[in-house]
């Protein structure tokens, strides 16, 4: 069909013959091989993830910007890091990491989980979790070893949400908390300072990342 009409197109405005072959052929793309590229970036991302396993919940509002969640309680390790806001992940990252790698009293390696959620606590200084795998307990974790590393259980808990994609930049973010805050319904508020989740690796494409920051509320 996309070849008839190109050939029209030719007759009516006289393309010249090379821009005239160069459409055709675009024109022999299949609507198959179309999906299978979409299937292979989906696919691409997919394995770029930090991992398969995120907290549960139900969604109990939803606009064009904002969700209203009801998260299940998880566990998390967690570490306390000074630094800026786009460097105190990536200086989290390795000692988190060194736990469930097998820096702990048992040797034992631990699924990675996503997101990686950062929330600042103090003048310069954030607080870095990963949800630990739903199999796990309390009482069956292994202990850290690195004293900076700390176990405990989130409770369930009601947050409001946006999600956006792309930079990891403090801009992007500070562009889309202020967008999320115009959106939340004024029947709610806020408590607690905000939480920055990303479910992507480092080695992501820019553009393929997806970010989230959420809010509690009371």
């Amino acid at each position: 069909m996309l070849k008839i009409f190109l050939t029209t197109i030719r007759k009516q405005l006289k393309f010249p013959i090379r821009k005239f072959v160069l459409l055709t052929a675009l024109s022999e793309i299949s609507y198959n091989s179309l999906k299978m590229l979409k299937a292979s970036i989906a696919l691409i991302a997919s394995l770029l993830l930090l991992g398969q396993e995120h907290p549960t919940f139900t969604v109990l509002e939803k606009d064009d910007k904002v969700e209203i969640r009801q998260y299940d309680s998880y566990i998390v390790a967690e570490t306390v890091i000074e630094g800026t806001f786009e460097g105190a992940g990536n200086d989290a990252f390795h000692i988190l990491a060194g736990y469930i790698f097998g820096k702990n009293d048992k040797g034992v390696k631990i699924d990675m989980t996503s997101p990686v959620t950062q929330q600042q606590v103090g003048y310069s200084r954030y607080l870095i979790q990963f949800m630990m795998p739903s199999e796990w307990t309390l009482e069956t974790l292994p202990k850290p070893t690195d004293p900076r590393v700390n176990l405990k259980v989130v409770p369930s808990r009601k947050v409001a949400a946006i999600t956006y994609h792309g930079s990891w930049s403090e801009r992007h973010y500070d562009d889309n908390l202020l967008a999320l805050e115009h959106s939340l319904p004024t029947r709610f508020q806020q408590t607690g300072e905000p939480i920055w989740a990303r479910y992507n690796s480092p080695m992501a494409l820019t553009m393929l990342r997806t970010n989230e920051i959420l809010v509690e509320l009371k």
